[in-house]
């Protein structure tokens, strides 16, 4: 599932489609409820998973959190797809090989995202996603969610977390313990795809 996707999709439904501000989408990975605001669009991404199993991790204990991998200390949680997150003094400095070495390790037989994320302070986290069979991507919404979860698991943040891409932030929050995404979604191109 893509998060920031859900939240383009989002958009267009209520602006295109006419649907009301408030909607169920039905995802490969279950319903998620979007509410769509003047400039802002919130998904709710669900209850992370820290189960081993769900986050991808081959014969993973029930929790994989804060474990030794390729020279980091790594954290698994599936938030609508696996994610493997590593903190790191500086995302922006860590080489793609030392990347694609975590994404394609034989603890995670179907790959896994990898999020290389520095918290800046208890509000603001900047992270730098390689997406498993695409590489480096520019931001990624249920990276950005897994962030929050690891790092709000682990006490370091409040109750809003800013997570900083390359192209852009997004806020997240939890209601309970689903995790809310909010961000903008922007119209960039208009067209016809014609199927026969």
């Amino acid at each position: 599932m893509c998060g920031n996707g859900l939240r383009c999709l989002a958009r267009y439904l209520h602006e295109e489609k006419r649907f009301g501000r408030d909607l169920i989408i039905d995802t490969p990975d279950g319903p998620k409820g979007a509410r769509v605001g003047k400039d802002l669009i919130e998904t709710d991404l669900g209850v992370p998973d820290f189960s081993g199993k769900r986050a991808g991790v081959v014969g993973a204990p029930e929790v994989f959190i804060d474990r030794e991998l390729e020279g980091f200390k790594v954290s698994a949680v599936y938030t609508g797809a696996a994610h493997l997150i590593v903190p790191v003094p500086d995302p922006r400095r860590v080489a793609t090989e030392k990347a694609a070495a975590l994404s394609n390790h034989a603890l995670f037989p179907d790959r896994v995202n990898v999020n290389f994320t520095t918290l800046i302070d208890r509000s603001t986290a900047f992270a730098r996603v390689f997406e498993r069979g695409v590489g480096w991507t520019e931001a990624c919404g249920t990276g950005a969610a897994a962030v929050y979860a690891v790092f709000r698991r682990k006490g370091l943040i409040d109750d809003t977390l800013s997570v900083r891409f390359n192209a852009g932030a997004v806020a997240v929050t939890a209601a309970g313990e689903r995790i809310l995404l909010t961000g903008p979604a922007e119209k960039i191109a208009e067209g016809i795809y014609w199927i026969k």
